[in-house]
This record gives C-alpha cells, sequence and structure tokens, in this order.
C-alpha cells in the first residue's frame, strides 16, 4: 500500500474519521488522478479505442492524403472494418460455453468436516460386504442396508474423488449463484466487461447489496480512477479507487434520498438553475464537475464521485485453539466494550477496513462511513476487499495494452489501403479518346458526334473543308482510364494488412471457419489450438475476474440472506428452482471456482469428438451421446462418457457371461445327451451279451440236457438188458 502525502492520515482513531477527513480523502483521490500525466493519456485512449471500435475516428488527422483542395473528391475514407470482427468472435466463444463454477467451503473447520465425511464413506462402503458376511453368519441383521450402501457409496466416492462432491451448505450458495445468474443475467453483464477488455485492456465491476441481494454492476472504464501504484492486475488489490457518475439532479435526488439532507437538495435545485451554459466533454477533465451533451441540453449532468479506500484500524482479537490446526488458531474481532475473562487470550492487532464516501457536484458529501457488510475471512481477518472488481492486462506503469491497441495502426492503414482502391474504381472509365474539338464535323455538337460513335462507331471528319488545319488527320489519340496494375498491389497490400492482424491477435482463418483447400482436417485443427494459445492470457484474466466478482458475492450472502428460507429462481422454459436457506450458510467462508473459458471449450470438443467415435464403435447409445452434448462443461460430459462405457462395458460382460453360461449348459446337455446314447449303446451290447450268454449256455445246457438223456438212455438200456438178462438167467435156472 502505498501513501501520497497529499491523502490524509489512515492511521487515526475512528474519532478522527469526520465528514471532513472523509472529503479531504475524496479531493486527494480526484487531484491525485487530475494531475496524472498517465491517467489522462489513458483515458483519452480508452475513449478513441471505443470510437474506432465502433468504426468512428478523427478524419482531421488524414488530410494529407484525402485533401482535394476544396474540389469533391469521387471517394470517401470509411471505416472498414478489422478489429470488430475479431473482437466479436472471442466473445462469442465465451456466449457459447456455459458459466461454469463449483463452490467449496473453505475455512478448517469446514475441510475438516469433508475429510471426516470422506472417511466415514470410504469406511462404510469397505465395511459393507463385512457386515453383510458377519450378518449371514449369526442369522440376524445389524441394522445397516449393505444392498443400498454398496450402490450408492461408489458414486459418491467418485464425485469426492472428482470435486463435485457438495455439503449442505454448498450446495446452498451454489444454487444461491444460479439464482443471482439467472436472474440478474450475470452472463450478459461479464459479456459486456468482456468487450470491455477488448477495447481498453481493462474489465471493472461493482459488487452491492440492492432490494436484499448481491448484485453485480459493470463499470465503464472510462468512468473509474484507482491506486496506479498497484503492480496487481487486479483492482481489488488497490489501495483506493473512485468511480465518476454523471447524473441529472432528478436522478441524484431518486437515488441518494436517504442520504440528502434538505439543504442539499436545495444546492441541488441551485445547481439545477446556473448551470453554465458552455458544453463540456465527459469525463474530459477531472476539475469539471458537469457536462452537457449539446447546446440542447437543457439539464447538465452533474459528476457524482463515488469513493472507496482502505483505512486502517486498531482491534482487540481473542484467540481460541483450533483442534484441526494448531497452527491457525481461531480469531474473533472483539467489539470495544467487551470484558475479558482471565482464561482469554488478548491480542492488539491492525486491520483493514473500508470506508466509504460520496461528493455530488462541488461541495455536497454524503455517505461518509465505514462501509456496512465487509466481509472478512477466518483465514485472514486484518484484510478486507473494496466493492470494485477489475483487472487491467499487461499493467506497465500504468498503461495497458488491448486488442484494440494491437490493431490500431493496421485498422487505420488498411481505411487508407481501401480509400486508394475506391478511389482508383471511381476513376476508371475504360479506354476514351482524344481530339481537337476543331475538327468537328460541320453542323455536329457534341451529343450528335457521340450518337455516330456510340451506333456506327465512325466520326465523319472531312479534310479538304475549309477551316481544317492539316490536310493529313491525326489529331485523334485513346486514353486508357482502365483500372491499372496498381489496383492488384493496393489488393495484395490489404490481404497482407489483414494476415497481420490475424497473427497479432491469433484469430486466423482455420479459427473463424475458414479452411483452405490443400489443408487437411488434422492441420486446421493444430492452427486452431495454436490460435487459441494466444487468446488464452485475456481468457485466463477474465476467468479470474469472474472468479473473484462471484467469491464476493457469495460471502455476501451470509450476510443478506442469513433470515431467508426459501428461495426459487426461473430456469426458461425448463421451470422453477427452488432451494432452501437456514441458518448454516453464515457460518463458513466459500471458495467459488471458475473454468477457464477456453481450456473448458477444447476439453468439452474434445469428449464430445471422443464420445461420437464410442457411439460409432458401440460403446455407448444415442442417450449418452446426447447427454454428454447437453453436458454443462467438459467434467460433466466426461463422467458421462465413463460412465456409459462402462456401463456398456459391464452388460457386454454380462452378456459375454451369459453367453458363456448357455454355451456351458448347452455342452453339459450335449454332453449329458451324448451320455445317455453312450448309455444306451452300452446297455444294448450288454443285453446282447448277456442274450448272447443267455443262448450261449442255453445251448450247452441242451447239448448236455441231450448228451445227458442220451446217456441216461443209454444207461437204462444197459440197465434194461441187464435186468433182461438177469430175468431169463432166472427163467432158465427154474
Amino acid at each position: 500500500m502505498a501513501y501520497n502525502s497529499t491523502f490524509p492520515k489512515q492511521n487515526i482513531p475512528d474519532s478522527e474519521k469526520t465528514k471532513e477527513w472523509c472529503k479531504n480523502m475524496v479531493d486527494a483521490v480526484t487531484r491525485y488522478h487530475g494531475n496524472s500525466v498517465r491517467a489522462t493519456r489513458e483515458r483519452r485512449k480508452d475513449y478513441d479505442n471505443y470510437m474506432l471500435f465502433n468504426g468512428l475516428f478523427d478524419q482531421r488527422q488524414f488530410e494529407y492524403i484525402t485533401n482535394t483542395y476544396g474540389l469533391a473528391t469521387p471517394a470517401r475514407l470509411v471505416n472498414y472494418p478489422i478489429i470488430q470482427p475479431k473482437v466479436d468472435l472471442m466473445v462469442g466463444e465465451f456466449v457459447q460455453q456455459p458459466l461454469k463454477y463449483n463452490v467449496h467451503t473453505v475455512n478448517t473447520e469446514a475441510i475438516s468436516r469433508k475429510l471426516d465425511k470422506r472417511t466415514e464413506m470410504v469406511t462404510d462402503y469397505v465395511m459393507a460386504p463385512i457386515i453383510k458376511e458377519i450378518e449371514k453368519e449369526i442369522g440376524a441383521s445389524l441394522g445397516m442396508n449393505n444392498d443400498v450402501l454398496q450402490q450408492i457409496i461408489p458414486d459418491d466416492l467418485e464425485d469426492f474423488l472428482a470435486k463435485n462432491y457438495r455439503e449442505n451448505v454448498e450446495e446452498m450458495v451454489y444454487n444461491g449463484l444460479n439464482y443471482l445468474s439467472y436472474k440478474y443475467s450475470l452472463k450478459d453483464i461479464f459479456k459486456r466487461g468482456l468487450y470491455d477488455l477488448c477495447i481498453t485492456g481493462k474489465e471493472f465491476y461493482k459488487v452491492e447489496l440492492v432490494n436484499g441481494d448481491p448484485r453485480v454492476r459493470r463499470v465503464d472504464p472510462r468512468a473509474l480512477i484507482y491506486d496506479l501504484n498497484s503492480d496487481s492486475e487486479y483492482l481489488d488489490d488497490a489501495w483506493w479507487v473512485a468511480e465518476e457518475r454523471y447524473m441529472t439532479v432528478n436522478e441524484i435526488i431518486d437515488e441518494y434520498r436517504n442520504y440528502l439532507t434538505p439543504d442539499d437538495v436545495y444546492k441541488l435545485e441551485d445547481i439545477r438553475q446556473s448551470t453554465p451554459n458552455q458544453l463540456s466533454e465527459r469525463y474530459s477533465s477531472p476539475n469539471s464537475w458537469y457536462y452537457k451533451e449539446s447546446d440542447n441540453d437543457t439539464s447538465a449532468r452533474i459528476k457524482v464521485i463515488m469513493c472507496e479506500w482502505k483505512s486502517i484500524r486498531q482491534i482487540k482479537v481473542k484467540v481460541s485453539p483450533n483442534k484441526y490446526d494448531p497452527d491457525a488458531p481461531f480469531i474473533k474481532i472483539l467489539p470495544p466494550d467487551y470484558k475479558p475473562k482471565k482464561s482469554d487470550l488478548i491480542e492488539t492487532r491492525y486491520i483493514s477496513d473500508i470506508w466509504e464516501a460520496t461528493k455530488i457536484g462541488p461541495d455536497i458529501m454524503i455517505k461518509c462511513r465505514r462501509r456496512p457488510n465487509q466481509i472478512r475471512y477466518e483465514r485472514d481477518i486484518s484484510n478486507t476487499s473494496l466493492s470494485y472488481f477489475g483487472c487491467v492486462r499487461n499493467n506497465i506503469d500504468g498503461s495497458t495494452i488491448s486488442v484494440v491497441d494491437s490493431l490500431k495502426n493496421i485498422q487505420l492503414l488498411y481505411n487508407i489501403v481501401m480509400f486508394h482502391i475506391e478511389l482508383a474504381m471511381a476513376r476508371s472509365g475504360g479506354k476514351s479518346v482524344v481530339y481537337d474539338t476543331a475538327q468537328a464535323p460541320q453542323g455536329m455538337d457534341f451529343s450528335t458526334i457521340m450518337y455516330h460513335v456510340k451506333n456506327s462507331g465512325i466520326i465523319p471528319i472531312n479534310t479538304q473543308l475549309e477551316g481544317n488545319q492539316m490536310a493529313n488527320f491525326n489529331q485523334f489519340s485513346q486514353v486508357d482510364f482502365t483500372l491499372s496494375n496498381s489496383v492488384q498491389q493496393l489488393l495484395n497490400l490489404k490481404i497482407m494488412l489483414e494476415d497481420t492482424a490475424d497473427k497479432i491477435t491469433g484469430i486466423n482463418k482455420e479459427r473463424q471457419g475458414v479452411m483452405k483447400g490443400y489443408e487437411t482436417v488434422g492441420a486446421s485443427e493444430r492452427s486452431v489450438f495454436q490460435s487459441s494459445l494466444i487468446t488464452q492470457p485475456m481468457f485466463y484474466i477474465h476467468s479470474k475476474l469472474i472468479e473473484r466478482v462471484l467469491n464476493h458475492s457469495a460471502n455476501l450472502m451470509k450476510i443478506c440472506w442469513n433470515e431467508k428460507d426459501s428461495m426459487s429462481y426461473v430456469l426458461g422454459d425448463i421451470g422453477v428452482q427452488m432451494f432452501n436457506i437456514d441458518d448454516t450458510i453464515q457460518y463458513s467462508d466459500y471458495g467459488v471456482f471458475v473454468n477457464t473459458m477456453t481450456s473448458e471449450s477444447q476439453k468439452k470438443r474434445a469428449i464430445e469428438a471422443l464420445g461420437q467415435a464410442a457411439l460409432s464403435s458401440g460403446q455407448i447409445g444415442f442417450l449418452e451421446m446426447i447427454k454428454i452434448v447437453n453436458a454443462e462443461s467438459a467434467q460433466s460430459a466426461e463422467t458421462v462418457l465413463e460412465k456409459a462405457i462402462q456401463s456398456i462395458k459391464a452388460q457386454q460382460q454380462q452378456q459375454q457371461q451369459q453367453q458363456a453360461e448357455l454355451e456351458q449348459a448347452r455342452l453339459q446337455q450335449e454332453q449329458s445327451k451324448m451320455q445317455q446314447e453312450m448309455d444306451i449303446v452300452n446297455a444294448n451290447n450288454e443285453t446282447k451279451i448277456q442274450v448272447a450268454q443267455i443262448n450261449s449256455g442255453s445251448n450247452e445246457r441242451v447239448q448236455k440236457t441231450k448228451s445227458d438223456s442220451e446217456e441216461d438212455q443209454l444207461v437204462s438200456k444197459n440197465i434194461q438188458e441187464l435186468d433182461m438178462a438177469a430175468l431169463m438167467d432166472e427163467a432158465k435156472r427154474r
């Protein structure tokens, strides 16, 4: 923080920070700015840049080219825009991308709470199958729904790892930012700011409480004066800042009616009646407190200066230990009437305070006070932020270089080249005949001669008539007024200037959608990528500024929404989004993180290309591809693509497993059938064998039986014969 001797002292008691002290501060700011050659030069340059971007420039500086010495000229020096299409393209790329941000609590307690939650989720996921096995063993439930737990936890863990997980309070703030974005068209405001950045190299906003909501207002870079000694590119790091607004008396009374005294209103009425008649250019003179747009302007605009600055205050703080981080104790600012306890650790510290004052016209001072609703963070209570936010790109010694600054000379030279081309075309008239009017045919005027030329192509001349000066006629000659080779040279110069503008800005033909006939798709994509590298720094600082603005807005919610229960906002044709608010919103510090626009766009396009390839190969379906295209961010698109591929893989694995099971079942069935057939064959064979055996045995038995029968018969015959012989012998003996 650099102090100037002309500024009033800041390290003084609050009792000495009076209305007069505030007036001295505002006067010092305007005096410092008015005496700054750099500030005057920058403001003049910003005016010229806006004029040139809109196609306007001072014609007088080109009189050395356009001067016709009082005669009419067949051509005019006008603007042929080179700058505007390139700026429009960059702004269009920003508009095309969604305003994507994420919210995280950044205070120590909240971070520890999230880590504890993550540990709990991991533990539950790991313990779920173990508990399930225990329940099987004991035959009783332990009160945990393990099936649901196993289904939900992986996705939540994935969100944790992807930094997408939000606590309830983070979800509230995230919805709160969506509320501000939709209700107050934040993207349109940031779009206008990007135009300012491209044109002037500066981009400014003011974040203030209006009707109970944090409101973001774009500030004209020409209206802002600030501490030029700051080396930072960001305005909120400056010591002081002031905004010049030119308002009518009625506008002043409407906006500041709650701060104006009756005497102030009388002064304003006197100013209305006594406004000087001479004209004054807006923002032209720091010492001028009014301006008039024209002679017919009956009510001059009065300058209103809204000033903010960082002052110093001595305070008492209570230091308490932090169990989560011993090196970062809790610090609480104590009120002046606080009576400390014996156990309290009290320290004296110096902090920055934001003071404000508004000066209307030459001497009306209002709102001279310490600014209410100041945001302080647990990690750094000594510092607070201005309500003005902005960036000064390429801040070198207080000067900036914008896109318009880089192309300004090329644009003017381009206009000159086009002027000469137009002039050459105006002078072009084809081939003409030159002849001595003394040789005109007798009795023919000029119109009659032109009639014969046009209809017959002949000019009758009689050299024998009296009055003709020469018998040998040679008075006719021809002059060629067609376009000369110089026009082609001018056209070549025109193309060269266009190519130079492309190289300076990085907005080449490929990035504009113009592809060369001989160029491959891969080469064109590389050209677009290299082109984006040149513009990336500007998009980066623009994104970081948006991040700062949204951070301040998010933390203002702790103050302005602490008594609200619920809110809603309209999502276009989708419907109405409602969200709840509770008192936990005021107990945390919030960090808002914005994706860099260009890198986000490139990632999104790359993921969409991968999604298209995955769709062609059957790895994802049409529904998933639609989700990828409609995703709000590259990260969301990546998540959709990853889950879709995993889902398809899981389905394919399941199908493969089912097919394998079916194939195995088929093989088993075939094996079973073959076994059955083999069993039948074996059974048949066994039967045949048995039958053969039976048959073989039967034959043997039959043969044996037959043999036995024959033997028996022979024995019986022998016995019979013996018996007969015995009988005969007996008979003989008798």
